[in-house]
């Protein structure tokens, strides 16, 4: 069976804001929570500069759950039967990793992981850890044209359902609409006093840290300020209609500006036919879906525009060696919803685009996604 080395370069451009936010990239200044762009070291111009970025996990997550998730659904509406959360898991997420018993671990099977990759081409492409496949799928970091082509997403006030939708008042009276708008304004109070509780408890942990000094009378009317403010939100609870926030403030965010522009690649290394037409498929998939990532998506952010050139080289022999080949190109729109490929004459796109149409037609069936 004979494999590939396909390498994708492009630029991707942001049809709307985008905020990309790993769990650990986190600023706090004044007491103001901001959720931070990741960036990493690039030499531009003979200087080194800290450039933010989409990171690669974060393509390969969406890339893998779209066409994970449009697997599934074909072999369901196929009459395939139901499937397991963790036939589901294995597949979208590589399996789990289990604990090794003392003195014991898996050996290395290249032929049992060859079986495995045959029968599901997902797992061949992105890898899974329970039968040690490494990833044939190597993403790289999108990082920005322009550094500083960046914003902060001001903190926000979710508003209720009712609020969000005037249509949905046609179902309720006006006693209560009336009701309901008093328990909102009181969760809204609530809110602002939380904030500024935590702003105080905050700082008064700094002080007890030694890590900022304060008059031992400032301190005491912080203190107090402290146990008047939950005093109140005490009472505001009450008549708040229940625990459950509605008013939840939103944090601070920098985002990616509209129409900026990113560098971006990957490389299929060692792929055959299918799984390269699979990760097509999977691009197609995200596309079709708006190609969103990222953080609030729900507010229309994270859309991406983009196209890469791909170039291929035989992945074994002397041929390996040699200068790649230009095979074609990737685009999108992502207003459009559409994946568009231009192959070159006789090429192995040509080839590549075969392999996907038969995939759409029953290539899917034929999968097993089931957990090893």
């Amino acid at each position: 069976m004979s494999a590939y080395i396909i390498t994708a370069s492009g630029v991707l451009t942001a049809a709307t804001p985008v905020a990309v936010s790993p769990p650990d990239h986190v600023e706090e200044v004044r007491n103001k929570r901001t959720h931070l762009l990741p960036h990493i070291t690039e030499y531009r111009e003979g200087a080194a500069r800290k450039v933010p970025i989409i990171p690669a996990s974060t393509f390969r997550g969406v890339l893998r759950h779209a066409v994970t998730g449009l697997a599934f659904t074909e072999q369901v509406s196929r009459g395939g039967g139901a499937f397991t959360v963790n036939d589901y898991v294995n597949t979208a997420q590589g399996g789990v990793v289990q604990r090794k018993e003392e003195g014991e671990d898996k050996p290395l099977d290249f032929s049992g992981a060859e079986a495995v990759r045959g029968k599901n081409p997902i797992m061949g492409l992105f890898g899974n850890f329970s039968d040690k496949m490494p990833s044939r799928l190597l993403m790289r970091h999108a990082s920005l044209e322009d550094p500083e082509a960046i914003f902060t997403v001001a903190a926000q006030v979710r508003t209720d359902p009712v609020e969000r939708d005037a249509d949905l008042r046609k179902m309720f009276t006006r006693e209560d609409l009336d009701a309901f708008s008093t328990q909102m304004e009181t969760r809204r109070q609530l809110v602002r006093i939380e904030e500024r509780a935590e702003r105080i408890q905050s700082r008064l942990d700094r002080i007890s840290q030694g890590k900022e000094e304060l008059g031992a009378e400032k301190v005491a009317e912080l203190k107090q300020e402290l146990k008047a403010l939950t005093e109140k939100q005490g009472e505001l609870s009450k008549t708040a209609g229940g625990s459950v926030n509605l008013q939840q403030i939103t944090p601070r965010a920098q985002a990616i500006a509209q129409n900026a522009t990113l560098r971006h690649g990957f490389t299929l290394n060692g792929v055959t036919v299918t799984e390269a037409a699979l990760a097509v498929l999977a691009y197609a998939t995200w596309v079709s879906a708006g190609a969103r990532l990222g953080a609030m998506r729900r507010s229309g952010y994270g859309q991406l525009d983009g196209f890469y050139d791909l170039d291929a080289r035989p992945a074994s022999g002397v041929a390996r060696l040699a200068p790649p080949v230009r095979i074609g190109r990737m685009e999108w729109s992502a207003a459009e919803g559409v994946l568009r490929v231009q192959s070159e004459a006789g090429g192995l796109l040509v080839e590549i685009e075969a392999e996907l149409a038969r995939i759409l037609k029953d290539g899917v069936e034929r999968w097993s996604l089931r957990a090893q």
